[in-house]
């Protein structure tokens, strides 16, 4: 589904359904399916949804707002259109970043955050 945050259009995979949702946000380079092996290992419990960040996958590639805060702003975007009321962040590298800039505005709802080779 595309989903309009933060001025641009992206694109969300979602898949299972649960009171808790694990979002996943990709590498630098990557896009919301290096998140399916997981993301399917984990749709039966929990609600899984993978963002394609702006620029990548099949989201709309603006020419320029890639700083790591614009990328959080379209995140939080993302959350809030999905009405998500109880979440964990997983980021992978570029991800990661994105995940702790998100943490540190203590958004509603983040339960917590899972950092897969963040710097």
């Amino acid at each position: 589904m595309k989903i309009s945050s933060n001025g641009v259009q992206l694109n969300v995979s979602e898949q299972g359904k649960g009171g808790i949702a694990l979002v996943f946000l990709h590498y630098w380079g990557g896009s919301a399916r290096t998140w399916n092996p997981v993301a399917n290992l984990f749709c039966r419990e929990f609600q899984s949804i993978a963002i394609d960040l702006r620029g990548w996958g099949e989201s709309e590639k603006p020419a320029s707002g890639y700083s790591v805060r614009n990328q959080a702003d379209d995140v939080e975007g993302v959350v809030r259109e999905l009405g998500l009321n109880r979440y964990y962040l997983v980021g992978h590298s570029m991800g990661a970043k994105i995940v702790e800039v998100l943490a540190s505005r203590k958004s509603k709802g983040l339960e917590g955050l899972i950092l897969v080779g963040g710097a």
